[in-house]
């Protein structure tokens, strides 16, 4: 049995967040719309900008960055695509595109991640969500964080 130590075991994944909103918002028809949250889970290195809704990290390093967005087609089954994504510094670094032209759908949670190098003092990571639909655009429940994986 191993009875040693493991460097760097105890070192924290810092700075880390999330931030979720429970509450529903309407968005325009197949743009992309940066999400706005409301409740700071938690902010761990204060990095979360609550005024501009970003993280800007002030440690370098490679980061995990993951959210989640419940889109809604109003009244009907007219959801004919979604798509969540995330933003470093102002462009689109990863999309998941949800497509339902064949299938059409009312609802549903949408999740997009990815891993990112960030540089600890200008990288900033933002989170979008676009929806498709012949009805109205709902966003309801949505989360958002990240922390750092690496140095």
């Amino acid at each position: 049995a191993f009875t040693g130590t493991v460097a760097g075991a105890s070192t924290p994944m810092t700075p880390a967040f999330e931030v979720a909103t429970e509450s529903q918002t309407d968005i325009s028809n197949d743009t992309a719309t940066k999400m706005t949250f409301v409740n700071t889970v938690y902010n761990a290195g204060s990095c979360w900008d609550t005024t501009n809704n970003k993280f800007l990290p002030t440690t370098a390093g490679k980061y995990y960055v993951y959210g989640c967005v419940e889109g809604y087609a109003g009244a009907s089954t007219s959801l004919t695509d979604a798509r969540p994504m995330i933003y470093k510094n102002g462009s689109m670094v990863r999309q998941t595109p949800f497509f339902f032209q064949d299938s059409r759908i009312r609802y549903g949670s949408f999740f997009v991640d990815g891993t990112y190098d960030l540089n600890g003092s200008s990288d900033y990571i933002e989170m979008y969500f676009q929806i498709n639909s012949n009805d109205t655009q709902v966003v309801y429940e949505k989360y958002f964080g990240a922390f750092r994986i690496l140095t």
